[in-house]
């Protein structure tokens, strides 16, 4: 995009860091679980996070907006170094099979077979399966769809807002642009405080974990967005309402803070829920919810300005914050009726009653104490 001459090749650059960038946000709840355990993933998966690009209107102002896209460029070559040479493998059926054709090749013996080569499938059973799981999911799960409808709405009240947030700090307070992005500060205390109230959110997950015999409830991650999801809406109301030129600039900021904890602890308890309620499917779920939401995130900033300078920013504000009302009861429900809905569904694991690990197996897989892979070399 850094050498596009028309909308055509900006269109084009899009999509492909789109489906390029994709990659990394639906794989985070599943190799999140591969890694830790139900305990200690809350911590991980409240690093995941947003970065507020607080520097970019300076970048344009004084050498280009070309240069944001070469400085984005810069930034993600050195993480990809970094992740080629420092990530590994987590999914536990595919280190099993690495495992056992070293063994093949150490012993001689051709028949030492991982769980997942005897059931092996073709390449275009592979890519259907892939291609169509985050679909199937997402119809036949009520759950997972409530979810990304709500995560979707956050995520495109975000990206919304980094369209918004300059116009109206330059439109109503005479800001130039570099200084119409530096309320993204307030975006970036919102995901500090986020991530110091999700502590707070894992100590009662955990302790309901130990008091039910280390068996984790995904119901309880729901604990975070149920006290702040509210603070989404609330924010947005006051941040509609103090856009006025005679009120202080700290007041929209204070409910930018307020609009991106809310957002926070809604991605929190929707990737947290997901993982835990899902399994291994959990990648192929959170998929699904990401083709909502980055279908808004794509298509909200298309009107931000025309919504905000038409209906007015108060009024386009209200109509945002009574949409993200109406969906705040989401974590009530599923914390209420979670565990009914989930003993009825074909994909979602239900909870084990004993540590014994030759306990039968069910119809539907349990939750395992610790999501670690324990299936043997046969």
């Amino acid at each position: 995009m850094g050498h596009s001459k028309n909308i055509g090749s900006e269109i084009v650059g899009r999509l492909l860091s789109g489906l390029f960038g994709s990659c990394g946000t639906i794989l985070v709840g599943g190799t999140l679980a591969d890694i830790w355990t139900t305990r200690d993933r809350g911590v991980p998966m409240s690093c995941f996070t947003i970065a507020a690009p607080t520097y970019c209107g300076y970048i344009d102002m004084y050498i280009g907006w070309r240069w944001i896209e070469w400085v984005h460029m810069i930034e993600n070559g050195v993480l990809f170094i970094a992740e080629v040479f420092l990530l590994k493998e987590t999914r536990g059926a595919k280190i099993l099979a690495t495992r056992a054709k070293k063994l093949r090749k150490e012993t001689g013996n051709p028949n030492i077979r991982a769980p997942a080569e005897l059931e092996s499938e073709s390449v275009k059973k592979l890519l259907k399966k892939s291609c169509t799981r985050a679909v199937m999911l997402m119809v036949h799960e009520p759950v997972l769809l409530a979810f990304g409808f709500w995560i979707a709405m956050a995520w495109g009240i975000t990206f919304l807002f980094l369209s918004v947030i300059p116009l109206t700090f330059a439109g109503n307070h005479g800001w130039s642009e570099g200084n119409a992005g530096l309320p993204y500060i307030a975006l970036m205390i919102g995901c500090f405080i986020g991530f110091g109230t999700g502590f707070w959110s894992d100590a009662k997950y955990n302790k309901v974990r130990d008091a039910n015999g280390g068996v984790p409830i995904p119901e309880y991650r729901l604990w975070g967005a149920m006290h702040f999801a509210i603070a989404l809406p609330v924010g947005l109301f006051i941040f509609s309402f103090t856009q006025f030129a005679f009120v202080h600039w700290i007041a929209p900021c204070i409910a930018l803070v307020l609009i991106i904890l809310g957002v926070y602890h809604i991605f929190l308890a929707t990737y947290n829920y997901t993982s835990d309620a899902y399994g291994e499917m959990s990648s192929s779920a959170i998929a699904g919810q990401g083709a909502m939401r980055n279908g808004f995130a794509a298509s909200f900033p298309l009107f931000a300005t025309q919504m905000f300078k038409g209906m007015g920013y108060q009024y386009a504000g209200l109509l945002l914050s009574l949409i993200t009302l109406a969906l705040a009861p989401i974590p009530f429900v599923l914390f209420k009726w979670g565990a009914q809905i989930r003993s009825k569904s074909r994909f979602a694991v239900t909870e084990i009653e004993s540590d014994d690990s030759d306990e039968k197996q069910r119809d539907r897989p349990p939750i395992a104490k610790e999501s670690v892979h324990t299936a043997g070399l046969v």
